[in-house]
């Protein structure tokens, strides 16, 4: 009884924190926001107080010329665009944008204080590419969390389609989207179903068109789908 419980708990709060479900008026909202503002200010600050002065500090702290200085900001800048990319995969891929995010924004802060020591100590000659790395894998994976927390929670219809599209969850838009608008929802499917769901989609509306009554566009879906035994037996 008491697992039940809590995995009706965890359906209907998937916020788990140290094995509790967490409660919703304590959390989320502006304090998250806020702190999600100012953690990203203070990335901003830090990132552009490194991109104004690495320049200075390959001259005077690494002792290059003044070609070999361009030449380093011009390929930490690089580097740090190209990082960009691999954040993108990983986060769509394997770790999520929450974890890749947590990851590489400690990374960031370590490749700060081992710059920052360099500086005066030359303990680390050669640590610009470590900002580099922290910064540009996490830089894509913020703002697609928040656009994906607040194509979530908004109740807009024309961003619950965005929002489906978006993450290629197509299932969902069929199944709460209102049968009203099924010719919509046919036309969504044809432009960005998968040939692998496309049956499956099909089906799916055809079968709620079929527990509404509406038998005529139910009959239409499962051409559509390719099911002629259900065609058939309407």
């Amino acid at each position: 009884m008491r697992r039940s419980v809590s995995i009706l708990a965890q359906e209907m709060n998937p916020l788990i924190f140290y094995g509790k479900p967490t409660l919703k008026a304590r959390t989320g909202r502006w304090r998250s926001a806020s702190l999600l503002l100012v953690n990203q200010g203070l990335i901003a600050l830090a990132f552009s107080g490194v991109e104004a002065n690495l320049v200075l500090f390959s001259k005077l702290v690494l002792k290059q010329t003044n070609v070999e200085a361009a030449s380093t900001f011009s390929i930490w800048m690089g580097t740090t665009y190209f990082f960009s990319l691999i954040g993108a995969f990983l986060s769509d891929s394997y770790l999520g944008r929450y974890l890749t995010c947590i990851i590489f924004q400690f990374v960031f802060i370590i490749g700060l204080v081992m710059l920052s020591l360099s500086a005066h100590f030359l303990f680390f000659p050669e640590t610009n590419g470590v900002p580099s790395l922290g910064s540009g894998v996490s830089d894509p994976a913020l703002p697609t969390l928040g656009a994906d927390q607040y194509l979530k929670k908004n109740r807009s219809p024309y961003l619950k389609v965005v929002s489906a599209m978006v993450s290629n969850d197509l299932l969902s838009l069929v199944n709460t989207r209102p049968l009203k608008f099924w010719k919509e929802t046919l036309a969504i499917l044809c432009s960005f179903a998968q040939r692998d769901e496309w049956t499956m989609l099909c089906d799916t509306l055809a079968s709620k068109l079929m527990g509404a009554g509406n038998t005529e566009a139910a009959t239409l879906c499962y051409i559509c789908a390719g099911n002629i035994d259900k065609t058939v037996e309407i």
